[in-house]
């Protein structure tokens, strides 16, 4: 069988396994070849929905292996190992039997902290032929468990993986409670750079470089609370936030945009640009290349244009709307009230909402009063003519 690709093996190497469908994402830059062998030597490695992904990018779904249940260690290939009558090495021929076995260890890798990483064996996975580095693998695992090295699968090593996995829940490739589509690069780099701001501090900012120049920040600049300096971000974007405080949604939603290097708009605001208000960024968003305007609702009261004309039919399409919003995708609402007095809200999606979730709610990275951080928002938030306007926009470069 081929070797797994090496940008898997990176992959897995630096990502908390089983690879949940977010980190699986980067999979879709590898060409389905390459991904076909993932799914045949890998599957134990990978986690619920990322079978849903794989399907997204080309991978028939019976080509996909289900990730290894513990009853399939009581296989007829393996009583004799089990009776102690003979051992998986360098010189079993079995390859069913050496793929189960290797098949046992990226289990253990991926469902049980603290595993050796040798048993995710990366560099040829669960390939059917016992060589260098399922002798590895099998070695760790007989120094993690107490066992004499051997580099062998006797009756102890298939005891110990058996009791390893028993309590162990088996990953659903399939069964992702929420939508799992394969995204955008600049949609992968908006949800990972939206979560690592909401996770930074003062004393360890995110930071990265946009056209060589470094930018830094951190969740606590996006609170209404004045902090110390000038946030500066890329297109010479400056804000002062040391002066008084103010809801700074809109300055979250396009830092994000503009360090994942996306298309954003701004415009001159004294010495430095400044981004849209929420409730004039969607549109002015829509305008640019490299966006879709996935869905607009406008919900104004034809008699007030102050106030939302609330309706079944209305709450409906906002559903609709929640259902379809996917990480990477922006969410920009305009509340009841005069057009321009600031009241609207940016957030940033970086999970779609649970598919058995009645209330319809992704998660989404945004600024709150006393920091950026991620939370849930869906119809309780939204619906029932608490907004006039919805935009949700989603990028394609």
């Amino acid at each position: 069988m081929p070797a797994l690709p090496a940008a898997f093996a990176a992959l897995i190497a630096d990502q908390p396994l089983p690879l949940d469908d977010f980190a699986a994402q980067a999979l879709g830059d590898l060409p389905r070849s390459t991904l076909l062998v993932i799914a045949r030597q890998a599957a134990e490695l990978l986690g619920a929905g990322v079978g849903a992904l794989l399907v997204e990018l080309g991978v028939a779904r019976d080509a996909i292996r289900a990730p290894l249940a513990v009853a399939e260690l009581r296989a007829p290939t393996l009583s004799a190992v089990r009776a102690g009558r003979a051992v998986v090495d360098r010189a079993d021929r079995d390859g069913a039997r050496v793929q189960l076995v290797q098949r046992a260890l990226q289990a253990v890798a991926a469902r049980v902290p603290g595993a050796p990483v040798e048993l995710r064996l990366p560099a040829w996975g669960s390939d059917g032929s016992f060589g260098a580095e399922a002798s590895a693998a099998v070695t760790a695992l007989q120094r993690w468990r107490g066992l004499p090295t051997s580099g062998s699968v006797g009756r102890a090593e298939l005891a110990a993986l058996e009791e390893l996995l028993r309590e162990r829940p088996v990953p659903d490739l399939f069964g992702a409670d929420h939508p799992v589509a394969a995204l955008s690069k600049g949609a992968r780099r908006i949800v990972g750079i939206a979560r690592a701001i909401c996770a930074a501090t003062a004393a360890a900012p995110f930071a990265t470089r946009v056209d060589g120049v470094r930018y830094a920040c951190h969740a606590q600049q996006f609170g209404v609370a004045p902090t110390p300096g000038t946030l500066r971000l890329p297109g010479g974007v400056g804000y002062h936030l040391a002066g008084a405080g103010y809801w700074k949604c809109n300055v979250f939603g396009g830092a994000v945009v503009s360090l994942a290097d996306l298309p954003v708009p701004t415009f001159q605001a004294g010495t430095y640009r400044h981004f849209p208000r929420a409730e004039r960024f969607g549109d002015a968003l829509a305008r640019k290349a490299g966006w879709q305007l996935v869905t607009y609702l406008d919900h104004r009261d034809p008699a007030d244009p102050e106030r939302a004309l609330a309706s079944a039919a209305n709450d409906r399409a906002i559903a609709r709307l929640l259902a379809a919003v996917r990480p990477g995708d922006l969410l920009f609402v305009d509340h009841p009230g005069p057009p321009g007095d600031d009241g609207g809200h940016t957030r940033v999606c970086t999970r779609a909402a649970r598919t058995s979730d009645a209330d319809k709610a992704p998660t989404f990275a945004q600024a709150r009063f006393d920091q950026a951080r991620e939370e849930s928002d869906g119809l309780a938030e939204l619906a029932g003519g608490r907004e006039v306007q919805f935009w949700h926009l989603r990028p394609l470069l």
